[in-house]
Formats: structure tokens, sequence, C-alpha cells
């Protein structure tokens, strides 16, 4: 009897021990407050299998969609009607480091427009799923057109780059858009290798201006992908040499990323939600910077240089800053080494 007592109170200790250790862990993690996600349905009368018709993209650091993160609910066989109103659910990832606060619920999910209505959030540290009811199909943006005249058009005289901080452009919104796309060029060449999507009227390219030259940007406000506005574009900029390297001493400001990480026989890689993917760049996910061969996959464990500048990707591919490398190296607040000797 006392061997068994005694192993029933180390086996307590044991657990009291486990569930304190996972306690003490889930403290160092960021907590994810609220989640807030842009929403288009194309959804047509008569479709079937329209998972697809739905795009999302989330507007929150340190979480991401899961693979087949659309699920309909009440899709029937024979199609949708103009009066139907789609269900769904949304299934979100927290990434390494990251957790949902206890309690996250619908009064924490943030919409674009009137996207949808959330009915129900249920969640784990790890996990959350979100259900929401879409507007009927017949009010879809798919016949939006035939119901009312609107144009997309942005005032060019609004476009301007914002003084007080280094490299934001900002722009009027237009109100039938869902998102605005952009483009960047310096001395008439395009530096974006992607366009970039936002649904802010506000962009920061500071990590993007590298050089000395004229810089202008390019902005047009989307509706859906076969509803565009066109392209207008900035006055020009010019950023001298000693500029541009402050500028991108202090880039980290940049918005991150949006999108989700896959992992192939090569490697790691970000796909991101308009379906392209970094490539001899800098991406910035989940607070965290991350560099992309000219593959598209991330580097762990290594050095790189950029810019003629040395920086050191650790474990999980993220760069290093304000501390010591594994082989004794420091990198500073913007992650380049110093160039100083390692030390052990």
């Amino acid at each position: 009897m006392r061997l068994r007592k005694t192993g029933a109170i180390l086996a307590g200790a044991l657990i009291l021990t486990a569930v304190t250790s996972f306690a003490a862990l889930a403290d160092t993690k960021e907590k994810i407050e609220e989640i807030s996600f842009f929403l288009e349905s194309r959804i047509a009368v008569g479709e079937t299998d329209s998972e697809e018709s739905i795009e999302i993209e989330l507007d929150t650091d340190g979480c991401y969609l899961a693979e087949d993160a659309i699920t309909i609910i009440n899709e029937p066989e024979d199609g949708w009607g103009e009066e139907d109103k789609p269900k769904i659910k949304i299934a979100i990832l927290a990434e390494d480091g990251y957790m949902f606060k206890a309690g996250l619920g619908e009064d924490d999910i943030y919409l674009d427009r009137d996207s949808g209505v959330v009915t129900s959030v249920s969640r784990s540290s790890s996990r959350v799923t979100i259900y929401l009811t879409l507007p009927e199909v017949g009010e879809s943006d798919h016949s939006y057109e035939d119901d009312e005249e609107y144009n997309l058009d942005i005032d060019e005289e609004s476009l301007a780059w914002d003084a007080a901080v280094s490299g934001l452009a900002c722009w009027d919104g237009n109100d039938y858009a869902k998102r605005y796309e952009l483009q960047l060029v310096c001395n008439g060449e395009e530096l974006t290798s992607s366009v970039i999507t936002t649904v802010n009227t506000t962009y920061d390219f500071s990590p993007l201006l590298k050089k000395e030259g004229e810089y202008r940007f390019r902005v047009q406000a989307v509706r859906n992908e076969n509803d565009k506005g066109g392209w207008q574009e900035s006055e020009p900029r010019y950023i001298s040499e000693k500029e541009a390297l402050s500028i991108s001493a202090d880039s980290h400001v940049n918005q991150p990323s949006a999108g989700t990480w896959i992992k192939d026989g090569a490697g790691w890689w970000w796909c991101r939600t308009d379906r392209t993917w970094p490539k001899n760049q800098w991406e910035r996910i989940g607070g965290f910077w991350y560099w992309f061969d000219e593959g598209g996959y991330r580097l762990e464990n290594r050095w790189v240089i950029v810019d003629q500048k040395n920086y050191y990707c650790g474990e999980n591919g993220r760069m290093l800053s304000n501390t010591r490398t594994p082989d004794g190296f420091f990198v500073g607040a913007d992650g380049a080494w110093d160039g100083a000797p390692a030390r052990q």
C-alpha cells in the first residue's frame, strides 16, 4: 500500500509539474486579442461546390488560415437560390509563439464592411473556428453592377507620401472598393515583384526604399477580380542615399504579410493570399522577418548577405536581432552584424 501511495503522489507531482510548465509556456506566448479579415463572396445563383467562390484575407498578426479553411455548411444540392444565405465556417490557426486569448468570441471578430454576420466562435489556444452567415446570394457582388451605377476611381490628387512616417503612402478610399492593389516604381523601374494587396488606405513601403532615386507608387481600387478601377500614380518623391539608409534601418514597422506556411520536400515557403510567394527578399510574417531564397524557400540556421550586410536566420527561419548568433557574432536592432569579431 505504501508503494502504491508513493507512486500516486509521484504521479500527481509529475502531473502538477507538467501543468505548471504548460502554464509557464503559455505565458510566454503573445496573445491574439482579436481577429480582423476581409471576405469576398462571388457565389452565384444556381452554383454548387462554391467554396472557391469565397476569398478571405486575414489582417491580424500571429495567425493564418488553415488548409481547407472554408467550409460551406448549408449548400443546396441543386444550387443556390437568390434569397439563400450561405452559412460557412472558417478555421484559423495560431503561429508559433502565439495563442488565442481565453474567451475570444463574437465581439472580437471584425469583418470588412457588411461581408457577413458572425453567429458563433469556438476556440482552443491554437485554433479558432468562426461561424458566420453571408448576405443573400442575390445581393452578392456578381449582381451588384446591375443594381446600381458606381465607379471605382480613386482621386489621383489624394495619393501622397506621409512626411511624418518614412515610407508611408496614403490615398483617399473608394466607398465601393473591397481592397486596393499597389505597385512601387523607382526611376521608372517597378520594384514590387508582384502586386501588393491591402484593405487599408495606407501602406508602408519602407523596406523597399533602399537606394537613392525618384519613387512613385501606384494604386487601384478593387471590388473583385473582374471589377477594378484602374491605376493612379502618385507624384514623385526623391530619396537621397543617406535618407534611404535611415529608412531601411527603421523598416521593421512594415505591415505584416498575410498568407499561410506550406511545407514540401524542399522546405517551408509562404503562400500569400493572392497565391504569390516571396523569393530573393525579406518578408515580415507574424511579427518576424524571414529571408526567402531564389526558389521561394525560407533560410534556417544560416547567414545571408543582403545589400552587403550580414544577417542570421535562426531556428524556424526568423531573423535574429539585438542578440548573439549561435557562432558568437552580435547582430543589432536591424538584424545586421555589427562587424565585431565573434565572442564565445
